[in-house]
């Protein structure tokens, strides 16, 4: 009986752990397995590095936005003026005043991005589908190569996201 009860814990634990890691892995490929939608949806797709963040009322003082500047590396899709790209995220801090909305890319200044955007009607670039279109880039400990956690290799992604763009260029063509 004791057997039988440790034997059950066990594979009840192990069920466990193999939900979580299933989950999490999901999850952290969510991204990965919607590069060709942020594409199409995206006016302009590039890689580079946080070089400021600006936060200020809207015009009418009903809400706090952020500007985010870009400096950029390189553009898979779309051109870009001066080397940098500026998107204006919702939320921010004004004066000790916080705002923050879930589901909104977060910046942190000298990160490395690779960043999906798409003009508002107001002629502002705006992040695609909100946090999805926003990867984060990062070193691995092991290789010190640039990595995009959970999703490959920085030059994988970026030579996957250009596929997309040539590919949908080339239907756009055909129709």
């Amino acid at each position: 009986m004791k057997n039988r009860m440790g034997l059950t814990l066990i594979c009840a634990l192990a069920l466990s752990i193999s939900t979580l890691s299933l989950t999490h892995w999901s999850a952290g490929q969510t991204k990965a397995l919607k590069t060709d939608e942020l594409t199409s949806r995206s006016e302009v797709i590039v890689a580079g590095k946080v070089n400021a963040l600006r936060s200020e009322w809207t015009g009418d003082k009903s809400r706090i936005q952020t500007s985010v500047t870009i400096t950029v590396d390189e553009t898979m899709k779309g051109a870009v003026e001066g080397g940098t790209l500026t998107v204006v995220i919702p939320g921010g801090e004004v004066d000790g005043v916080g705002e923050w909305y879930s589901h909104s890319a977060g910046f942190k200044t000298d990160e490395e991005v690779v960043v999906f955007a798409v003009k508002d009607q107001t002629g502002k670039y705006r992040v695609t589908s909100g946090d999805r279109g926003k990867f984060l880039v990062e070193r691995d400990a092991v290789t010190g190569s640039r990595i995009i956690p959970n999703v490959g290799s920085l030059t994988e992604f970026t030579n996957r996201i250009k596929k997309n763009v040539k590919d949908q260029q080339s239907v756009g063509k055909d129709d």
